[in-house]
């Protein structure tokens, strides 16, 4: 049995618009029906294909398709990763209670968090600390800026 990726087509703000460019077309489109942003097909940062769903050749696949954090080619992060981390790392700064400091260990632990790493486990517990100290609005805006872009390990480990 043999397979391959497909090419995965992605908006800019990470809505999956077609797994399987190659095998089936018909379901690109030119921006997305939920946020209305441009769609890519490869990294912006080396241009490679964003790798979509894997086909087994004689096997129709149900399963689903989650966007990709991270290009596996270069390594940078893709734009609505880099999006996402921009937002949590903006909205950071809006605490009043954190010094300089402590923002800057926050910023290094969501950068840790979004990622599957030997330090993930320690910033998870850096991020509930320094989320608790923020404050609920900024605690909350971090939730749902970073709910969508990190593992369901680490979902659980904060969140619950």
């Amino acid at each position: 049995m043999s397979g391959y990726y497909d090419v995965a087509q992605i908006c800019l703000n990470g809505h999956v618009i077609n797994p399987s460019v190659r095998t089936s077309p018909e379901f690109n489109a030119d921006f997305c029906e939920l946020c209305g942003a441009q769609t890519i097909m490869d990294c912006g940062n080396c241009q490679s294909p964003i790798r979509g769903r894997y086909h087994t050749d004689g096997f129709f696949d149900f399963g689903s398709y989650a966007a990709p954090s991270y290009c596996i080619k270069c390594g940078e992060p893709y734009l609505w990763m880099q999006s996402a981390l921009d937002a949590a790392f903006e909205l950071v700064e809006f605490s009043e209670v954190l010094n300089t400091a402590d923002k800057e260990d926050l910023k290094q632990s969501i950068a840790n968090i979004v990622q599957e790493t030997p330090k993930t486990s320690l910033a998870v517990m850096k991020f509930k600390k320094y989320a608790v100290k923020a404050g609920k609005e900024v605690a909350g805006g971090l939730k749902d800026v970073l709910v969508e872009v990190v593992s369901e390990t680490v979902k659980k480990a904060i969140w619950g």
